[in-house]
């Protein structure tokens, strides 16, 4: 085994996730990563001696027939559909018994394009399913607290003059003395007047319950209130008051909480489908090298050939995992700004490309109005260029691959901006393709070969700066001629006047 390749069979051991593929064929694990004992509580050597029966013995049965029109309808894809799918379920762990799983799976095929496997990334979500239920019965707790319990109560009638009420004196807007017998539109402020009047016609003419929520300057500070008009015989009616302050501000942080717990799922699942998708790739052409070798072994050009192949898709994988953690930390951390100078940081882009792709003839031009450009970014700036710049060449058919960088500088809503020109000769994006290649879930095209999450993790870093990306076609009109990605970074005039 080759040092990529023992690097790579290092970066499978030690993923957190269970990363297993099962054979189609023969019914049983082929391969199992160390994660297995944390996830699922047997060694990965337990794993694999597993038959199907056995394995599905440690189902819940309440999840079998649900997981087995799951596989059915997966095993239905063909090549060209190879989408990855997901499910949850539960699994008897060894140690802990049932746990919930989170699984996303692909296939593999073969030559004939006939599926003999299925690769598998499992996640324990158990503790994310406690919280989701506790989040519901903490709502529910807290609706049926603040639904049946009225603090307050004021009898109207239809003009709104308050006519009686109850509850504790302090708790009212004005002390009893100074309301009853007034109208509430003109003890309420203006907006809060004209709305309880209109809901007390609206309950008079319907007969029917309503419902107000407003807030009031009080002295203890802004205070959230619920009004329940209910009719009463006479053309009166029952408001019934209670203050919500405290179910507002619950409801919000449950809100937060919400988001927070959707956007880390969203982003942990967008991470798995985004790996399986990318990782399926590479260790199918991995698996290919391989078998072509082993038909194979007396041509020593040959040889080289695969291994060579081999460690491209190794390079892919390592920057596919490096990509997917600078993306992560940009939405979970803050991300300081310095002063950057441009050219320096570009020349290191493109001399690490051309030794990236030293097998192609690759012809680049810089033209900038000066040398010594300064811009309000950070180390990220290499991984902008970079991805650009590799995009120039993996996306080009031509022998000889130009790329022409032109840097100038703009004003733009008063603000000073580095504008960089990247005009490449490559096949180009179509029209309607290009704001979709900057989305983090674009998968068409690009991802099919591998490196979908950069152009999303470049405007991602640009948006950090407060500047802006998007592409254009080299030649107006003509996207088959190449592509113009332009991007603006706000200028450090500090640096750039000295």
């Amino acid at each position: 085994m080759s040092e990529k390749e023992r690097e790579f069979r290092d970066l499978l051991n030690n993923c957190p996730d269970l990363i297993y593929t099962f054979d189609i064929i023969n019914c049983k694990p082929i391969y199992v990563n160390p994660s297995s004992e944390k996830v699922f509580g047997y060694s990965p050597e337990e794993l694999k001696s597993l038959g199907l029966k056995d394995i599905n013995q440690l189902i819940h049965p309440e999840d079998k027939k649900r997981l087995r029109k799951h596989i059915d309808k997966l095993l239905e894809q063909t090549v060209e559909d190879n989408i990855s799918s997901t499910i949850e379920y539960r699994f008897n762990h060894k140690t802990y018994g049932y746990r919930w799983i989170r699984e996303n799976r692909s296939l593999i095929y073969d030559d004939n394009n006939i599926p003999i496997s299925i690769v598998c990334v499992a996640r324990d979500i158990n503790e994310h399913k406690q919280i989701e239920q506790k989040l519901k019965e903490s709502e529910k707790k807290f609706r049926e607290i603040f639904e049946n319990i009225p603090d307050l109560f004021i009898l109207v009638s239809g003009d709104t003059t308050i006519l009686d009420f109850a509850g504790d004196r302090e708790k009212f807007y004005m002390p009893p003395e100074k309301f009853i017998g007034k109208k509430m539109k003109d003890l309420l402020p203006p907006k809060h007047g004209i709305l309880s009047l209109e809901l007390v016609r609206k309950t008079i003419d319907t007969k029917q319950p309503n419902t107000l929520e407003y807030s009031l300057p009080l002295k203890r500070g802004v205070r959230y209130f619920e009004a329940r008009n209910l009719y009463f015989p006479e053309e009166k009616i029952a408001i019934f008051i209670r203050d919500i302050t405290e179910r507002k501000v619950a409801e919000q942080k449950l809100r937060e909480s919400e988001y927070k717990y959707r956007k880390a799922y969203e982003q942990a699942n967008f991470y798995k489908n985004l790996f399986a998708h990318d990782m399926n790739n590479i260790l199918n052409i991995i698996m290919l090298a391989e078998q072509l070798s082993s038909s194979n072994p007396e041509k020593l050009e040959d040889m080289k050939g695969y291994l060579e192949l081999i460690r491209e898709q190794i390079i892919r994988g390592t920057s596919l995992i490096s990509n997917i953690q600078k993306l992560s930390q940009l939405e979970e951390f803050d991300i300081s700004i310095e002063s950057m100078e441009v050219c320096k940081v570009l020349n290191k882009a493109i001399q690490y490309l051309k030794k990236s792709f030293k097998t192609r003839n690759i012809d680049i031009h810089v033209d900038s109005i000066s040398k010594n450009l300064f811009v309000r970014a950070n180390y990220l700036l290499f991984d902008v260029f970079e991805n650009i710049l590799n995009n120039a060449v993996k996306y080009n058919d031509n022998s000889i691959v130009e790329i022409i960088i032109n840097i100038s500088e703009i004003q733009k809503d008063q603000t000073g901006y580095l504008k960089m020109e990247f005009k490449d000769n490559g096949t180009g994006i179509p029209n309607d393709h290009k704001e979709l290649i900057f989305q983090r879930d674009y998968k068409k095209d690009i991802c099919e070969k591998g490196m979908g999450i950069g152009l999303s993790l470049v405007k991602k870093i640009i948006e950090t700066y407060n500047g802006g990306i998007w592409v254009e076609d080299k030649f107006s009109g003509d996207y088959t001629r190449g592509s113009n990605f332009i991007i603006l970074i706000p200028s450090d005039i500090s640096q750039n006047l000295e």
